[in-house]
C-alpha cells in the first residue's frame, strides 16, 4: 500500500537516511502495478510520497528530473544517501 510509503528526508536512529529504503520500496510499489518500465508514471508516484523537507527538495529540482525515475533516484540518493553509502 502506497500510504506505507514516505520519505521525508531525515535521518534514521543510526544517523543515515532512509533513502534507499524509501527507493526499494517505491520500486516495488511500481513492479507490483506493473509500471516499473514507465519512468515517469513512477517519479510521479514517488512525488506523492515526499513529505517535510523531502518534499520542499523536491519542489526545487528541474521538471526533467521531476519526471523522470532514473533521474529522481539520482537526485534522491546524492542529496539523501550518507557518505558511508556513496562510498560502499
Amino acid at each position: 500500500h502506497s500510504e506505507a510509503i514516505a520519505f521525508d528526508g531525515s535521518s534514521g536512529p543510526n544517523g543515515d537516511s532512509d533513502v534507499e529504503s524509501f527507493i526499494g520500496a517505491v520500486r516495488k510499489h511500481s513492479l507490483l502495478k506493473g509500471r516499473h518500465t514507465d519512468n515517469l508514471w513512477t517519479a510521479q508516484f514517488a512525488s506523492t510520497c515526499l513529505q517535510g523537507g523531502a518534499l520542499r527538495w523536491y519542489e526545487t529540482l528541474p521538471e526533467s528530473t521531476q519526471n523522470d525515475w532514473t533521474q529522481l533516484c539520482a537526485a534522491l540518493t546524492e542529496s539523501y544517501a550518507t557518505v558511508a553509502a556513496k562510498e560502499a
